[in-house]
């Protein structure tokens, strides 16, 4: 399978961080989770042990901070010092329903910031939201090696709940089409069409991209 990925030389500055989106929650350290801390830690060194050296080739050293007992539902990336910064935050992982591989995605999400490419946030070389979620199944999890499929629905249907919207279906694609290309978090059903589009190397969907 053909797999694609962006490599270029980040200029060492700061950069506002991008989160992952949600509304301020938060859930205890010691909340009943699906996901222990031994999952968590596992998901994490998975991700670090295949993308700490493709980092380092890009020439932007990858810095995962896994932030176990901070409750926040989020995650979130950022660039400082030379240094790309991804952080994970236990309470997403413990947020009901998700799931390890789902956890993996969200990271995949926060790298795909970094090494996604165009199209970036206006004035910096972050990726926007929509090529952050389509660099997750076009490339990272590939990367991985983790099925995808299951995954990412469990996360888009996450984000609809958190944010109060419609559960997304993979029979109900998004019909609204944006100029210009949206910077900020699609809703959760356009989030699903990407990840698939994504996963089958289709074009990006246009309810956030437009060319």
């Amino acid at each position: 399978m053909r797999l694609f990925l962006f490599m270029f030389t980040f200029p060492f500055a700061a950069h506002a961080a991008c989160d992952f989106p949600v509304p301020a929650y938060k859930i205890n350290e010691f909340a009943p989770s699906s996901i222990s801390k031994y999952d968590f830690d596992s998901a994490m060194n998975l991700v670090e042990r295949v993308y700490a050296p493709i980092f380092a080739s890009a020439g932007c050293p990858l810095k995962l901070i896994r932030s176990w007992s901070n409750g926040d539902v989020n995650a979130q990336a950022w660039q400082q010092n030379g240094i790309c910064n991804v952080e994970m935050f236990g309470g997403f992982a413990r947020f009901p329903g998700m799931t390890r591989n789902a956890m993996i995605a969200v990271a995949c999400h926060e790298i795909g910031h970094h090494l996604g490419g165009r199209p970036f946030y206006t004035g910096d070389n972050l990726s926007v939201e929509g090529q952050a979620d389509y660099y997750t199944t076009l490339t990272c999890m590939k990367q991985l090696g983790i099925p995808s499929a299951n995954a990412v629905l469990v996360l888009a249907s996450t984000m609809a709940r958190l944010n109060g919207e419609r559960a997304p279906k993979r029979s109900t694609p998004a019909q609204e089409t944006v100029r210009p290309t949206l910077e900020t978090h699609p809703r959760a059903q356009c989030r699903l069409d990407t990840y698939d589009a994504g996963t089958v190397q289709a074009s990006r969907p246009r309810c956030w991209f437009y060319n």
